[in-house]
């Protein structure tokens, strides 16, 4: 057994130097419960120390390194031990298709993957196939309690302190290739500084970990978790569908996820009223609230408020929040995305550019200490949705969700300017899968929407493509190499030709209106 920390260099308010204060301050602590068993602060330090440690030997020079990992006890010891090797970490989920993880690791030029050991050989085959300048080194995550020279644990949290960024999260790009959104330090730990305050989160809390490592909503439940002291307990990928369960069993005191999951546990007859009385807190965020969906899940966890959450990845988690009053009366079938945090600024802006009134929707734009500072390598992107306004120094993001403000100054969310949508939680850009389409169709005569809607949110991908030598069959067995699943057109619809609208580009209106009249129509069959 490897010998308690002692105390190092001081890392003030950082976001390391508070976990670090955990370790020192509760060492036996559990920090984090995965695949059966708790890791103490103690040990979740140390093998982090120990992959910092490796990666300082072996891992190039990249400010960015990629994990390529599923959720598990090592993979989450390889972010921190990323960090405190000075490197942005860049997640990579194994299930993804080949091509997209290869893009992603172009765009993002790294020279080091870490990897489970038993992945290594799949990750080899990967970066064989790749059109990559230099492959990069790969790195096993550290599988035994190694021991860790007192000077590389100096020098780990030294390093630390250099490198400005703590994670880099590509998310669907409009143009056919994913867009890098790098998060630095300072962004994550504005939003934690901010989020601890507002729910007082505790070293008696036990927070849940439901998100993808790749979505970025799971940042939220690491350092929310390990900077308050608290135990962190990843739901295993078999209990996902229906958490109820693993909610009752370890007595969660926190719930965090997106409300495509409160959805599944209410059709499956698991949010009993009363059900989570362990609950102190439950969290949505990702995808619109509906109303009846916060008051089933309010009954199930009577014990704590329901709050609803706002945020695109640009400006690090959320930036705006809603306590959910299952007593009042409801304004439209979506529950408020609230007001900004009190660090962050927001406009709404009308099509016009002019500030918009109260009740006037207009486009949400988004300034403060939690915004990035733009795409990754990506300068045309970056000028067109972080523009500064007139008579402000300010940075702001344009968010492309169109909202209002009500009499009391909250936020309701009305829809997407643009052809980005929710799917099951994940934000998606039509456009990606489009070009994906033209590629493999072999026609320009494509286009995809969210379908079937339901309630804010699209359950699945609808596809129209005319003129294609290719059947469907082979089409969504195409898509499936590049994209990820929940971006697959699930129905593709043929036609002779795309209509047009009076500009001559494709009538959005029109294909959406088949699509509702076959919806109607197959309803009154």
């Amino acid at each position: 057994m490897t010998p308690h920390p002692s105390p190092g260099p001081s890392l003030d308010k950082t976001l390391l130097g508070q976990i670090h204060a955990r370790v020192l301050s509760q060492p036996e602590a559990i920090a984090l419960w995965a695949d059966g068993e708790g890791w103490t602060y103690h040990e979740l330090w140390h093998r982090a120390q120990v992959m910092a440690s490796a990666i300082n030997e072996r891992g190039g020079s990249s400010p960015v390194c990629a994990l390529y990992a599923f959720r598990n006890g090592p993979t989450y010891a390889a972010i921190l031990g990323i960090l405190l090797a000075g490197r942005a970490y860049l997640p990579i989920n194994p299930h993804w298709p080949s091509a997209r993880c290869l893009a992603v690791l172009v765009q993002a030029g790294t020279d080091c993957v870490v990897c489970a050991s038993a992945d290594r050989s799949e990750v080899q085959d990967l970066l064989s196939h790749g059109a990559l300048e230099d492959r990069p080194q790969i790195l096993p995550i550290p599988e035994q309690d190694t021991a860790v020279p007192k000077q590389a644990e100096t020098a780990s949290l030294l390093a630390a302190r250099d490198q400005p960024l703590a994670y880099l999260l590509f998310t669907s790009g409009s143009t056919g290739a994913p867009k890098g959104v790098p998060i630095a330090k300072s962004c994550v730990e504005s939003y934690v500084s901010t989020v601890r305050e507002r729910y007082g989160f505790c070293s008696t809390d036990r927070l849940s970990q439901v998100f993808d490592l790749t979505f970025d909503l799971s940042v939220h439940d690491l350092f929310v978790a390990w900077t308050s002291g608290a135990a962190l307990y990843c739901v295993p990928d078999r209990e996902l569908v229906a958490p109820a369960a693993f909610i009752e069993t370890h007595r969660l005191t926190c719930w965090f996820s997106t409300p495509s999951m409160a959805t599944l546990l209410d059709r499956f007859g698991l949010l009993d009223p009363g059900r989570f009385d362990s609950l102190r807190l439950s969290l949505f965020c990702g995808e619109p609230l509906t109303q009846r969906m916060a008051r089933a899940w309010a009954r199930a966890a009577p014990n704590g408020p329901v709050e609803n959450l706002y945020g695109p990845t640009e400006a690090t988690i959320a930036t705006t929040a809603h306590v959910f009053d299952p007593d009042r009366e409801a304004q439209g079938d979506l529950v408020p995305i609230g007001q900004s945090f009190p660090d962050q600024v927001i406009q709404i802006l009308t099509d016009d550019g002019t500030e918009a009134a109260q009740g006037e929707p207009g486009e949400l734009l988004i300034s403060g200490p939690q915004l990035c500072a733009g795409y990754w390598r990506d300068p045309n992107q970056t000028q067109e949705r972080f523009i500064r306004l007139p008579g402000s120094d300010a940075v702001w993001y344009r968010t492309g969700d169109l909202v209002h403000r009500d009499s009391e100054g909250d936020l309701h969310f009305r829809g997407r300017l643009d052809h980005q949508i929710k799917v099951r939680g994940h934000r998606v850009e039509l456009g990606e899968i489009e070009a994906v389409l033209r590629s493999i169709a072999q026609t320009d005569q494509v286009a995809a929407f969210g379908w079937p809607r339901s309630e804010g949110t699209a359950q699945a991908v609808a596809a129209f493509v005319a003129d294609s030598p290719m059947d469907n069959k082979a089409i969504q067995a195409a898509c499936r190499d590049r994209l990820p699943s929940y971006m697959v057109p699930s129905a593709i619809r043929r036609l002779d030709r795309l209509p047009l609208n009076t500009s001559g580009k494709i009538d959005r209106a029109a294909l959406m209106e088949q699509l509702d009249s076959n919806h109607r129509e197959d309803g009154d069959a």
